[in-house]
């Protein structure tokens, strides 16, 4: 739903950031060596903590459960860590349409 509102009403935004409210974001590193402001905008990007091999949680008394009917595979797919990445604009528009068609699992605490 954020990626739409910012695909509608964000036009010049070169840049959109996600991150959790508990973390902490170095804006000068973030600024200077990520968005590299000299630089012009860049399209078709994305970065955050690749997480790759992680298998599901299947004990069920841990906040992390994932029950094999919701998520039925032994591994999950490279995602990015949901506690902060940035990506070009451009693609807001694109990963919302694209979050309509894939399965929602409930990982977020």
């Amino acid at each position: 739903m954020g990626l739409n509102w910012v695909a509608s009403y964000c036009p010049h935004a070169a840049y959109v950031m996600k991150t959790d409210c508990d973390m902490f974001v170095n804006t000068e590193y973030l600024v200077t060596q990520v968005l590299r402001p000299e630089l012009p905008p860049r399209q078709q990007y994305f970065t955050g903590s690749l997480m790759k091999n992680y298998i599901p949680n299947r004990n069920e008394a841990s906040k992390w459960y994932m029950p094999p009917e919701l998520y039925p595979g032994d591994v999950y797919p490279a995602f990015s860590s949901g506690t902060g990445y940035v990506f070009s604009a451009d693609l807001a528009g694109s990963i919302g349409e694209a979050s309509l068609t894939i399965g929602l699992l409930p990982l977020e605490d």
